[in-house]
């Protein structure tokens, strides 16, 4: 695989995998007919955290070694859903040295593929399709602002420390809403990869949106969301 650079837009763009405009379309109908499936995302933080760094990801999450150990255990368990790459860790060489040694994740995606349809004008249709499922949020306070059906708090920062209490709130959230096939999004950080993991038996949809409702919840948190058209979405 290969990543390149848009320099007008500045989206990035995986080679090698089913391009990203695919696989959105293949998210919005698979959400729209109601069939289940995972979505989970490993970028620089995901990797570097697996390969024992010490210090923080750009939001200021810590590199816990537990959640390291964590996430190793979900990367190379041979996960049957959908794994998305981000393309700056094939750009850096994250990814291939994860794979170096042992085989990783065979069903992979251009993680970035909500990203670049935000930058594409298109995160809207993501959005109408949820507006017909019953959609559970997983993230930090100004999550709340995109108004779906139920949202798990957690800590704006090391989420992670909280993980048992949120991994509860969640399993009672989905217990509740479970009749109604349910759509989990998880604005979680690093943890997220965990949480998909350890529900991989659950037959619901989880996807990992990272920092994709930012913009839309009031938070500039990546340079590109302050180049967006909010108001055309």
């Amino acid at each position: 695989m290969e990543a390149y650079r848009n320099e007008t837009t500045g989206r990035w763009t995986l080679e090698g995998v089913e391009p990203s405009e695919v696989t959105f379309d293949r998210i919005c109908k698979m959400l729209r007919e109601g069939e289940n499936f995972k979505f989970a995302r490993y970028g620089d933080g995901e990797f570097l955290c697996m390969s024992g760094k010490v210090g923080h990801n750009c939001d200021g999450h810590e590199y816990f070694p537990d959640l390291g150990m964590a996430l190793n255990e979900a990367f190379y368990s041979d996960p049957k859903y959908m794994v998305g790459i981000q393309p700056l860790s094939v750009q850096g060489g994250l990814y291939q040295r994860a794979i170096k040694d042992k085989p990783g994740p065979k069903n992979i995606y251009d993680a970035d593929v909500l990203h670049s349809a935000s930058i594409d004008g298109r995160l809207g249709e993501f959005i109408n399709v949820l507006k017909d499922r019953y959609v559970i949020t997983v993230g930090a306070g100004h999550i709340m602002k995109m108004e779906f059906n139920d949202h798990v708090l957690i800590p704006y920062l090391n989420c992670w420390n909280d993980y048992d209490n949120i991994l509860f709130r969640l399993m009672r959230s989905l217990g509740l809403g479970y009749e109604f096939n349910p759509v989990v999004l998880l604005c979680a950080s690093m943890m997220s990869e965990v949480l998909i993991q350890d529900n991989s038996h659950w037959e619901v949809t989880m996807i990992d949106v990272g920092s994709a409702f930012d913009p839309y919840a009031g938070k500039l948190s990546r340079r590109y969301h302050h180049k967006l058209n909010l108001n055309g979405h």
